[in-house]
């Protein structure tokens, strides 16, 4: 019997339609006013820490100088006018105040974008660490995804 298979970008999708979390729900604090953050920065002027077995972040391009990564590392690629960037076996990348660490991490600088976004989704025994008012923490869950300013957890 046939079955149809659901493609794993039509699965984050209806998973995200089932409720993110945001880290806007209330008042926002008066640096992110005075500041005038972007809702797509919020997780990267505020500490906050990913972990997880596989980590893939898609950041917009003009945050390349910002990106600093360390482990083992198949170094940036450019392929389809995206900047791309994969490292194995413990690797870590900072941008601004924003770590993500995993086994398995991939960023991908896109030049051209709809809308400004900065995408994260983790896997496998991920923690989540956001100081910031209306911030989180917690560990041991199977997956996690940031847009922007809101998060989803499972």
């Amino acid at each position: 019997m046939n079955t149809p298979r659901v493609s794993h970008l039509a699965l984050l999708f209806l998973i995200a339609l089932a409720g993110c979390r945001s880290t806007t729900d209330g008042p926002p604090d008066d640096a992110d006013v005075a500041g005038g953050a972007r809702p797509e920065e919020r997780f990267l002027d505020h500490p906050t820490v990913v972990r997880g077995e596989t980590i893939a972040a898609i950041l917009p391009a003009d945050l390349e100088s910002e990106v600093e990564v360390s482990g083992l590392s198949a170094g940036w690629r450019e392929e389809n006018g995206k900047k791309i960037w994969e490292g194995r076996g413990g690797v870590e990348v900072k941008v601004r105040k924003l770590v993500l660490a995993g086994k398995s991490v991939n960023v991908t600088l896109v030049a051209e974008q709809k809308e400004r976004e900065v995408v994260i989704q983790a896997s496998g025994d991920v923690s989540f660490s956001h100081a910031a008012p209306g911030g989180t923490q917690w560990e041991g869950k199977d997956f996690l995804m940031i847009r922007n300013d809101r998060w989803l957890e499972r």
